[in-house]
């Protein structure tokens, strides 16, 4: 049963991966053949700014090629490329649940990766080019503020997702995810030993308060991510809605620009009311059966 489980896993793996370099190798080889040279072209059909005005070139636009839909509709989450991206998180995830006593090994592995997908990362943007870039990298040589060059480097194609802006992305996520592993792995009785305190009454004292304040910090913090975590595309559909709230607020500006203070603060204005939603999708979520539809959300 052990190694049929072990085949079945290999076998499962290397389906998500095949489809996940099919998928980027069809979207990619796609776009940079439409684009002929030039990365910033948005015309003619089928590229991002021609309008789809017919079925088929609708149908285009949800599969393969993101762009308008007839001049006031419009897609960004095309099928094919974002495929891609999911099968590669489905991998992932089943490898960690079913490996899960097998913790550290699975950190190793998870910063092997994400220091291989961001140093791939950098090789690929400095390298420039259209290949792995889709539209390569924006780096305006004649603005004369260097912070402009930096921000161009990390200004990667998220619509479709270019390979370096799942490179960027992924291996983040790959480093946050082991890190919060370290954290929630740590034994609190450990925490002499981290904070290297003297055996006297009174060290031992506040080693117990920091202990405990650190303690209950990390459970705090854990907790509020999970609630998250847990109904993510709930989040994800609900948050639209208050965007479109705060976007009719934004009328009130008449429309301006504000400053990254103000962007913050809408930031906290859709992250904060929504936690209360999405704590109890996730209960609800949970009380359903296995094969509920709910648990899609």
């Amino acid at each position: 049963r052990r190694v049929h489980g072990r085949v079945g896993t290999m076998v499962t793996h290397s389906i998500c991966w095949i489809i996940t370099f099919a998928m980027f190798l069809i979207s990619n080889s796609v776009l940079i053949s439409l684009q002929k040279g030039d990365p910033s072209a948005l015309n003619p059909w089928p590229l991002s700014g021609a309008n789809a005005d017919s079925f088929w070139k609708v149908i285009l636009r949800f599969l393969l090629i993101p762009g308008y839909l007839f001049t006031k509709g419009l897609t960004t989450y095309p099928l094919i490329p974002w495929l891609g991206v999911t099968t590669m998180g489905c991998s992932a995830g089943f490898f960690i649940n079913k490996n899960a006593v097998k913790i550290t090994i699975q950190r190793k592995h998870h910063t092997a990766l994400a220091i291989g997908l961001l140093v791939s990362f950098i090789i690929f943007r400095a390298w420039g080019g259209v290949v792995g870039n889709l539209r390569g990298p924006a780096r305006h040589e004649t603005m004369q503020v260097p912070i402009n060059s930096v921000m161009a480097f990390f200004n990667v194609t998220k619509y479709p997702p270019s390979p370096t802006y799942t490179m960027l992305t992924i291996g983040i996520d790959l480093l946050v995810m082991t890190l919060f592993s370290y954290a929630s792995s740590t034994p609190n009785n450990q925490s002499d030993d981290i904070l290297n305190l003297n055996d006297d009454r009174s060290s031992t004292s506040f080693s117990s308060n920091i202990k405990r304040t650190l303690s209950k910090t990390q459970n705090i913090i854990c907790g509020i991510l999970l609630v998250y975590g847990r109904a993510p595309l709930f989040f994800y559909v609900a948050h639209f809605l208050q965007l479109a709230l705060i976007g009719v607020l934004r009328l009130a500006f008449h429309g301006k620009r504000v400053g990254f203070a103000i962007t913050f603060l809408l930031w906290l204005c859709v992250v904060v009311p929504l936690y209360f939603p999405t704590k109890w999708y996730g209960k609800f979520k949970n009380n359903t059966s296995p094969e509920s539809l709910w648990r899609l959300l």
